[in-house]
């Protein structure tokens, strides 16, 4: 669905990584519902930083950072995403 310009979703992730992805037009806000889950974000550096998201915890993922997840077990996770121009 949309709210505002953001696009939200809920999605079960099943265990992996997913691909690098960045949004260049705003923040991404990530609320896990249900199981755990790793996002590692790249800083302007080359370094990067990884944070545990447990169920009932958001994270918001800066606009313009590079970022993936990566999940040991499935996990269940509302999404808001900014609006796809200009993100790669």
């Amino acid at each position: 669905g949309q709210f505002d310009s953001s696009t939200l979703g809920i999605g079960r992730y099943v265990p992996g990584t997913s691909p690098w992805e960045r949004h260049a037009n705003g923040d991404e806000l990530l609320y896990v519902a249900d199981g755990c889950v790793s996002v590692e974000v790249l800083e302007e550096d080359g370094s990067s930083n990884t944070f545990e998201v447990n169920d009932g915890q958001l994270f918001v993922v800066p606009a313009g950072k590079w970022h993936q997840l990566t999940a040991a077990a499935s996990v269940n996770i509302i999404f808001a995403s900014p609006p796809e121009e200009g993100a790669e």
